[in-house]
């Protein structure tokens, strides 16, 4: 074999020995990259004051830190099911963060999980942290806006008290009038007269005893969890009485809907009546300045609910429309509002899985609320 060809061989191979140095080196400064961020995962993990368990795809634990193993009462997890200590089937998934996430109570602690999935490592990371506190203030907060809308509602029915008793008096005057005149027509024979009559009581008597369900569903102190099925013809004819009976005396012209949809709806009667009633007393004391003072409720079903509350108000400003439905703002005077009205609204109607907002599009002040007709129970993912 010439020198020549032995050269050229020789070539070739420290090429080779060349390529295969940068490969090593290439993979030499990987595996130190992985080895690092395995040790700044493994400080992170071994330090946190939260839980972090790592699982495979089974749910096998591979790794868990101190606190992990201290909130779950355990000297070692690796190893062990993952479903052994949380059980998913009793979990609320909650995807709204972009990463499954849900809430779950260990040992009288409420903790939130957060799973990442690790798609090219085969594994899933799992974050906990402890929010009973959080939890706990939140649960206060619910108990406060609680009594301060029942506190609301009898301040209501305190102030149309005078009105009811005038409200009810009159049609039963009306209806022992009727009775005299059915005692006249019998006398006489006038059995047409006598059906006219009866007719009119039984309307007299009906919206009787729309005006008395619709105290007793406005006046109940409810759940938030107390869901039902109801007319929606039912539930708003009932709050519209409600409605009339507060505006009395107010010099506001009130309209009520020409037709009002009559479907079954799932709801918690009780809320939405207190939603709708508050709506309208919001816009007679938005409009009490006003010369000209009118307040209309338009209703209609598409997939929701739809409820318009329009007033003769001159719309709301933008700067103070994102602030509307914050707890505590109000624009009234000092010592003329809690500002936890519409926030308490807002909360039944997200609660309700609707939406409420001001459509500043209408001339006037216009407060629009949906609600779904059959509420969204979710699913497990």
């Amino acid at each position: 074999m010439s020198v020549e060809i032995l050269e050229k061989k020789l070539a070739k191979s420290e090429k080779k020995v060349e390529l295969l140095e940068k490969m090593i080196e290439e993979k030499s400064r990987k595996l130190f990259v992985t080895q690092e961020e395995t040790k700044s995962m493994a400080h992170f993990a071994t330090f946190n004051p939260f839980p972090v368990v790592r699982i495979d795809n089974d749910g096998v634990i591979l790794m868990s830190n101190m606190a992990a193993n201290k909130y779950l009462s355990q000297e070692k997890l690796r190893g062990r099911m993952w479903n052994e200590f949380v059980d998913m089937n009793q979990a609320t998934i909650d995807m709204s963060q972009g990463y499954l996430q849900h809430e779950y109570t260990i040992e009288g602690k409420v903790l939130l999980f957060c799973y990442q999935h690790v798609r090219e490592m085969n594994f899933i990371n799992i974050y906990a942290f402890d929010i009973t506190q959080r939890k706990q203030v939140e649960t206060e907060l619910e108990e406060e806006r609680a009594r301060h809308l029942h506190s609301a509602k009898m301040a209501t029915l305190g102030d149309m008290a005078g009105g009811i008793a005038h409200e009810l008096n009159t049609p039963l005057g009306l209806i022992r009038l009727s009775i005299d005149q059915i005692n006249n027509c019998t006398k006489e024979d006038k059995k047409e007269d006598v059906f006219e009559i009866l007719d009119n009581m039984t309307k007299t008597v009906e919206r009787m005893s729309r005006l008395i369900n619709g105290f007793k569903t406005y006046s109940r102190q409810s759940e938030s969890s107390e869901f039902s099925f109801i007319s929606s013809k039912q539930l708003l004819e009932e709050s519209l009485e409600i409605c009339q009976l507060s505006l009395r005396d107010s010099g506001v012209n009130f309209s009520l809907p020409t037709q009002i949809p009559d479907e079954q709806i799932e709801c918690n009667p009780t809320e939405i009546s207190q939603v709708i009633v508050n709506l309208v007393q919001n816009s007679r004391d938005a409009i009490s300045e006003y010369p000209n003072r009118w307040i209309k409720v338009e209703t209609e079903i598409e997939e929701n609910l739809i409820i318009k509350v329009t007033d003769s108000g001159d719309g709301i400003a933008e700067d103070i429309l994102e602030k509307l439905f914050v707890p505590f703002f109000t624009t009234k005077e000092i010592g003329k509002g809690t500002g936890l009205g519409l926030s308490i609204i807002k909360g039944i109607v997200d609660g309700h899985k609707g939406d409420i907002f001001v459509d500043n599009k209408v001339d006037n002040t216009c407060f629009v609320v949906q609600i779904p007709i059959i509420q969204d129970i979710g699913g497990f993912l």
